[in-house]
């Protein structure tokens, strides 16, 4: 058995109220759409799960314990009875009853269909373990937990236990778990790493060092196969290069090679990654033979009230495609384009008669929700990949193959809540919102939200008309009792989602009313220049997110909107941005795989894109994973901030 050390004692304490506390929003997170449970989830089941999990949000652990209880003896099996037995295992961890978690948590494991559940499930079923002294079932359950169904939080506290339980290891079975944790750890909270763990360049010296020894294939650790790898992803290509071609088997060895020269060109050894490639006969030169072009189908509005935003979609594609002099996007992606008109019924078609007739691999769009839902579900039906750029949450929901790409209220939300919680400091937080479905949207994830990062939200205030709040911000000066010296409103922080024209009359309002000093978050929809025009002084301090800045010092934008412009006569916007960053990854995700692999794995792993917009590769559930620009306003113009 593994001597544990007294450091590391300590450390799991941290860990384990980290992972718990991270573990709120369970639900958002499941893979449902692929599991079948044998009985439905009815309005009532809903009504009474949502009643324990608000008592889990308050941590009211004893009460919420035995809402749940309630709810898995009351109701016949559905997937409300996993989460309650989930949530169940994370209290009985809170409540350091690790047997009970234990218990409950490993039948979750036998008896769950879902594998997504399953993994998270694995690592909450360590942290028992370890509990209980029993460090090779603590392990063995760490071993079982996939990377790709975990969040980039829990895959780096994973990564950090599972490496210090294997200290007595060969450095062969543990890099597995340094790889992980390198990837993911800008998303843990630093203080509860050990210190011998904070140095991440000695810890990648050790990984370097593990990609220079050959080893056979059999001794390396099989899940780096399909780990969604990025910051790693050059080590670990080199490694199993070097295995596969010590193994005669080219193919593999030569794909590795391939994808490690394409995608990092500066990696260090890759003088001798073309040596090694050169010797089995292979050019370094990616092929552009037929074989290699992927047909895309592109379904958007080209005609009717959308067309504007169609044709702008367009243009960004066909330039990631390279089709328009002077752009420089990929070269292995053939664009079919179809006009939908954002016609639903139009759209089901098209999708249908671009695979059967086209024979794409793929569909791009549509914009519009309608069309997006009507093909989503014939795509689903003929087995086809889509990925759609429409705004309407649950897409998808409808099917394993069904993939989106929008910046959603629920990662707005979370973005603005981490940067100001974590970067800003800041605890007590407001909100005044338009008493429409927009604004009641914004408002709900974010005082849902707000506990999750250490917040309160103490004062909450909807209006209905943004250019008369005379009693609204009365009200709101009004609504919190516990005002303060350092803070005379009680919050220090003011969300407004709403339009950049609505927030323009909000902001001189507010300074009117004597509001001085607040820190202002606001959604994408702040992302107009005539905001920022506006002389008020508590714009200054103010923070918004978008999922595309094009004035950005990220590598690539700059050279996007110049060739952009040349080609076509003005600058990229966000949906321009939007079609030029899904057609790249659609490229590089292609050209990165093997012959044969399915194109949704594909974009499962592709997790390091780096593009000119938020994109940066999909989570389990195909929803879009995003870096979000921070901007803000100075001098008359839209800026980005640091995080």
């Amino acid at each position: 058995m593994v001597k544990v050390k007294s450091s590391l004692q300590s450390f799991i304490l941290i860990f384990i109220l980290a992972l718990l506390v991270a573990s709120c929003g369970f639900g958002s997170s499941t893979n449902s759409s692929k599991v079948s449970y044998p009985h439905a989830v009815t309005a009532e089941m809903k009504m009474e799960f949502e009643k324990a999990e608000n008592l889990f949000r308050q941590k009211q652990y004893a009460q919420a314990a035995l809402a749940y209880e309630a709810y898995v003896s009351r109701y016949p099996y559905n997937r409300l009875t996993d989460e309650s037995n989930f949530r169940l295992g994370q209290i009985y961890l809170v409540q350091k009853r690790p047997e009970q978690a234990a218990q409950v948590l490993e039948a979750l494991i036998q008896k769950t269909p879902d594998p997504s559940l399953a993994s998270r499930v694995q690592v909450k079923a360590g942290l028992a373990r370890f509990r209980l002294k029993d460090q090779a079932l603590a392990l063995s359950h760490l071993e079982k937990a996939r990377a790709e169904h975990l969040s980039t939080s829990d895959r780096a506290k994973l990564a950090a236990l599972a490496w210090k339980l294997t200290e007595q290891a060969p450095l062969e079975k543990r890099t597995y778990y340094l790889a992980l944790f390198l990837d993911n750890f800008n998303e843990v909270d630093h203080r509860s790493i050990p210190p011998d763990l904070r140095d991440t360049s000695a810890l990648k010296s050790k990984l370097r060092q593990w990609s220079q020894q050959v080893t056979r294939l059999v001794l390396i650790d099989p899940r780096f196969e399909t780990y969604p790898a990025s910051e790693s992803a050059p080590y670990i290509h080199w490694k199993l290069a070097q295995a596969y071609e010590q193994e005669a088997k080219k193919d593999k060895a030569n794909w590795h090679l391939k994808r490690l020269l394409s995608r990092y060109p500066n990696f260090e050894f890759n003088a001798e990654a073309k040596a090694l490639l050169a010797k089995s006969g292979k050019s370094t030169k990616a092929s552009e033979s037929e074989e290699n072009i992927i047909k895309v189908g592109v379904i958007l509005p080209l005609s009717g009230k959308y067309q504007k935003f169609g044709l702008g979609t367009l243009q960004g594609m066909e330039c990631a495609a390279s089709v328009k002099v002077p752009c420089e996007g990929v070269k292995n992606v053939k664009l079919i384009v179809r006009d939908d008109g954002g016609n639903a019924g139009l759209a089901t078609q098209l999708v249908e008669d671009l695979v059967k007739k086209e024979k794409v691999s793929l569909i791009l769009g549509p914009l519009s929700s309608a069309s997006a839902v009507a093909a989503a579900k014939k795509a689903q039906e003929l087995g086809i990949p889509m990925l759609s750029l429409a705004q309407k949450e649950g897409i998808p929901s409808l099917g394993p193959k069904i993939f989106r790409y929008s910046l959603t209220p629920d990662q707005q939300v979370k973005a603005l809540l981490k940067l100001a919680t974590e970067k800003r400091s800041l605890k007590y937080l407001a909100v005044l919102y338009p008493d429409n479905q927009y604004g009641q949207v914004f408002a709900q994830k974010f005082k849902e939200y707000a506990a999750n990062y250490k917040a309160e939200v103490v004062a909450s205030q909807p209006y209905k008309n943004a250019r008369d709040l005379q009693n609204e911000l009365r009200e709101l000066k009004l609504s919190n009792p516990s005002s303060s010296e350092e803070r005379p409103y009680g919050f220090e922080a003011l969300f407004i989602p709403d339009s950049f024209s609505a927030v323009a009359a909000i902001v001189t309002q507010l300074e009117w009313a004597g509001f001085q000093g607040l820190k202002l978050l606001g959604t994408n929809a702040w992302n107009d220049s005539r905001l920022a025009g506006l002389e008020v002084d508590l714009l200054n301090s103010a923070v918004f997110v978008d999922l595309y800045f094009k004035d950005s010092r990220r590598p690539g934008v700059k050279t996007f909107r110049n060739q952009f412009n040349s080609a076509f006569g003005k600058n990229p916007g966000t949906l321009e941005a939007m079609g030029f960053d899904v057609v790249r990854f659609v490229g590089e995700s292609f050209q990165s795989t093997p012959p044969g692999t399915d194109l949704s794995q594909a974009f499962l792993q592709n997790t390091d894109y780096n593009g000119v917009t938020a994109l940066r590769g999909f989570v389990s559930r195909r929803e879009a994973r995003l870096r979000p620009y921070f901007l803000g306003f100075s001098d008359g113009n839209i800026i980005e901030l640091a995080k």
